[in-house]
């Protein structure tokens, strides 16, 4: 009976032991197990905050350049375009007396007077009939806004020169002053000079030529308006 009792007391034992190991906590496996699920974590974290940051440095970048394009400082250069310029167009006056020659070089227009339709013999006044003709010239002369206008005295090798290139400055100023206080035509600027028998237009051989020589030219250079 006494050995009976200690087999089962030697059962009891061991069972209780077993009992014991069973429930001890496996310190080896499941800490590193629980390590790496924490680096595993940590890991994920960091790269989704650097994903994080990136996104919002990207979309502040964006808000800057949306702002820059809703600037009200607009400093592009304008679209400029030159204004297109035309140059007057010009053409020659008609002039009813038949004597009177207009020619044109370039811009400039040439009004030919021989002396005799302005002025009589040795004289520097003007006729009363030269009066017709310098107004249907000034009349011609309004087709231009504006023009300068060079009068010119010619005569001929007959006399004196001194004496001929005084008589032609008095002429051309004569015709200058009818055209400024008679005719008003103080939109144009004028000036005169007196060649005498310098510039003749034929030779001075016979009475044909030199009258072609005894001259008043009007020369206009039309402006731009």
């Amino acid at each position: 009976m006494l050995k009976k009792s200690g087999i089962l007391f030697v059962l009891l034992i061991m069972v209780l032991a077993a009992c014991a190991k069973q429930e001890e906590p496996n310190t080896s496996v499941e800490p590193a197990a629980e390590s790496d699920e924490e680096e595993t974590k940590e890991h994920d974290t960091g790269e989704e905050q650097l994903e994080e940051k990136k996104q919002e440095v990207e979309k502040e970048e964006a808000d800057e350049k949306e702002e820059d394009s809703h600037s009200p400082f607009d400093v592009s250069a304008p679209n400029v375009s030159a204004p297109d310029v035309e140059a007057p167009e010009v053409s020659a006056p008609e002039i009813s007396a038949p004597e009177v020659t207009v020619s044109q070089e370039g811009e400039e227009v040439i009004i030919n007077m021989p002396d005799h339709l302005l002025f009589d013999f040795d004289e520097s006044m003007l006729r009363e009939d030269a009066r017709v003709l310098l107004e249907e010239i000034s009349s011609e002369l309004e087709q231009y806004e504006a023009a300068d206008i060079s009068i010119h005295g010619h005569t001929d090798n007959q006399g004196d020169a001194a004496y001929n290139q005084q008589l032609s400055q008095k002429r051309a100023e004569a015709v200058e002053t009818y055209l400024l206080e008679e005719q008003g035509l103080d939109q144009f600027s004028f000036s005169t000079k007196g060649f005498g028998e310098r510039e003749p237009a034929a030779p001075n051989d016979n009475e044909e030529n030199r009258a072609k020589n005894r001259r008043v030219e009007m020369i206009i250079i039309p402006k731009e308006a």
